[in-house]
């Protein structure tokens, strides 16, 4: 088997993360070491303190043999908003370009790089992949979710709609440039056909789908419930996740089956999800756990 490089580019990257797309790229940068490739992660620890001031990161394991490169904002509230913006931030593009002379990676695979590089720019001398977790090609708000919570059907407006949500404008998406296409030869992953069938819609040319994976959970810790199963909920507590559809109905079938419902995460929908749980009469069968510690979540 021929030995690659990698140089995977992201925002973030474990324990500094804020979501699953991180921890796609550390598991699929773990899979690849382990099958004998040499990886390579370019992040920006910076937009982590900016975004999680004050909150301490989980341990993480760094005998994972995945070598990371740290890029170092001199100014990172302006350079995340220079991003956000105009498309680009020009101190991380500089920090891309280093890195990417170091590594001479074979392979050069984009992941979100929202707030940080911006719009990727092309690659030289490599295979260029970049997954599209989310709808962010084609959705400054990354979930096609209008002000008023209704689902985006028609792209009209965006950075109105930013301004409404209280966000910066990108400016760089206006008109026929709102979607975001990676310059140069680039293969367009996506983690669903779902997902994938509205970035086609949009003007983005989607060549794969890869699935989310999560590395194997091991032995099981603790005996199943007496009565019933355990359903595990974890991510981000807001509308769009289906959190709230996913506890109505739990209350709604509540006489038809024994689960105990966790939910571990933290958002927006927090406190009323814990009212909810209050008041749907099912005492500990509904948990809302909060933000746990990666040690504490396995």
């Amino acid at each position: 088997m021929e030995t690659l490089r990698f140089l995977m580019v992201s925002t973030y990257y474990p324990p500094l993360s804020l979501g699953g797309d991180a921890y796609f790229v550390k598991y699929l940068s773990e899979e690849l070491v382990r099958n004998g490739h040499e990886v390579h992660v370019f992040y920006n620890p910076s937009a982590y303190n900016v975004m999680r001031a004050g909150r301490t990161p989980a341990k993480d394991n760094e005998e994972d043999f995945v070598v990371r490169h740290e890029h170092a904002c001199r100014h990172p509230e302006l350079d995340m908003l220079s991003s956000l913006i105009i498309g680009h931030d020009g101190n991380s593009l500089r920090g891309f370009e280093t890195a990417h002379k170091e590594v001479k990676p074979d392979v050069v695979h984009w992941h979100n790089t929202r707030g940080f590089i911006g719009r990727p720019p092309p690659t030289r001398d490599a295979i260029t992949l970049a997954t599209a977790h989310d709808y962010y090609m084609v959705c400054p708000r990354s979930n096609l979710l209008r002000p008023n919570m209704s689902a985006c059907r028609e792209a009209r407006f965006c950075s109105m709609c930013s301004l409404r949500w209280k966000k910066p404008p990108q400016l760089w998406r206006f008109g026929r440039r709102r979607t975001l296409r990676p310059r140069g030869n680039v293969s367009i992953i996506s983690p669903s056909k779902f997902l994938a069938s509205r970035l086609t819609a949009d003007g983005v040319d989607v060549q794969w789908i890869l699935n989310n994976f999560v590395p194997d959970a091991g032995a099981r810790t603790h005996n199943r419930s007496s009565d019933g199963g355990i359903i595990v909920y974890l991510g981000m507590l807001e509308l769009h996740k289906g959190v709230m559809t996913l506890v109505r109905s739990f209350i709604n079938t509540k006489e038809d089956q024994g689960f105990t419902l966790i939910l571990v995460g933290d958002g927006s929908l927090r406190t009323k999800l814990e009212d909810l749980s209050r008041k749907s009469g099912l005492g500990s069968r509904v948990q809302v756990k909060g933000f746990l510690p990666r040690d504490e979540l396995d």
